[in-house]
């Protein structure tokens, strides 16, 4: 019944990178503990792109993370898909008395991605929504985008300036506007730029 084509995955030298950076940082419990929150959340998304009658054309395994290129689906499929992924994330949670690792990543998980900011599934669901029932849906989805930038830049600076966390914040920050693809880093110089 769950019959996947042949599915090309992509598999970029970054992945191993955050995967190595992962390992090093963190201890090796809590690494495995997010690959299994980020395995199931991946696999929410196959299993509602593949009940939505949609198809996986690529899998995409890189420095920002895992990523699913779903080919097109009508409104309501588009959004079941995208909030499939924090569904199964917030399953973990039911599982913190057995596997409380994996219970704290897939609920930060669900968090980061119920954000509304592109490319995140909330950004993703707050689109399609916005799109369904307004013309101007795009250019509301990116204002309320922009809007949540600027509480995170706002909460980063308090946490840096009023509550003395040090560079902690702003760090946390840059990795985030990097993981969505909002800031781009090119090797070559003059071609790093905020999207």
């Amino acid at each position: 019944m769950w019959k996947f084509p042949r599915t090309p995955i992509d598999l970029r030298p970054g992945f191993f990178l955050l995967l190595a950076a992962g390992i090093l940082i963190f201890p090796l419990p809590w690494v495995g503990a997010w690959l299994l929150a980020v395995t199931v959340h991946e696999t929410f998304h196959l299993l509602a792109a593949k009940f939505s009658g949609g198809t996986v054309e690529e899998i995409t395994l890189g420095g920002r993370g895992m990523a699913i290129k779903i080919g097109p689906l009508e409104p309501k499929q588009a959004f079941f898909t995208a909030m499939a992924g924090p569904l199964g994330s917030i399953c973990l949670v039911l599982l913190a008395p057995w596997l409380p690792r994996t219970a704290v990543c897939g609920f930060f998980q669900a968090v980061f991605n119920l954000l509304p900011i592109m490319p995140l599934d909330g950004g993703r669901a707050l689109r399609v929504l916005l799109c369904r029932f307004r013309k101007d849906g795009r250019r509301i989805a990116a204002r309320v985008e922009n809007g949540t930038i600027f509480l995170l830049f706002a909460a980063c600076c308090y946490g840096f300036f009023r509550l003395e966390l040090g560079i902690f914040p702003i760090l946390l920050l840059l990795l985030f506007l990097l993981r969505t693809g909002k800031i781009k880093i090119s090797c070559k110089p003059g071609l790093q730029r905020l999207q």
